[in-house]
């Protein structure tokens, strides 16, 4: 009796972890390289666009190289009192 136990123990613990290694396996984000280009329309000097960490300037455009999860939403504003969203979709 004691050994069926000991042997149903053994099977449910496996079991357990072989459910949690895959809910780790799901967990892991996909992270997305992208560059999102900012336009500055009827700007002739230097402006800047930034959100989270990342940015870029210029004159009428920049391109920020940007990375994250894929699927989330990152807000961009510019110094010309601009704002606009991109998606990490790859």
């Amino acid at each position: 009796m004691k050994r069926k136990i000991a042997l149903l123990l053994s099977i449910i613990t496996l079991l357990a972890l072989s459910n949690f290694i895959d809910a780790q396996e799901e967990i892991q984000p996909t992270i997305v390289q992208e560059q999102v280009k900012c336009i500055f329309i009827n700007s002739n000097s230097e402006q800047k666009c930034y959100a989270e960490g990342f940015g870029c300037s210029g004159i009428e455009t920049c391109i920020a190289d940007v990375s994250g999860e894929k699927d989330k939403t990152l807000g961009w504003k510019s110094s010309c009192g601009g704002y606009a969203y991109t998606i990490f979709d790859g």
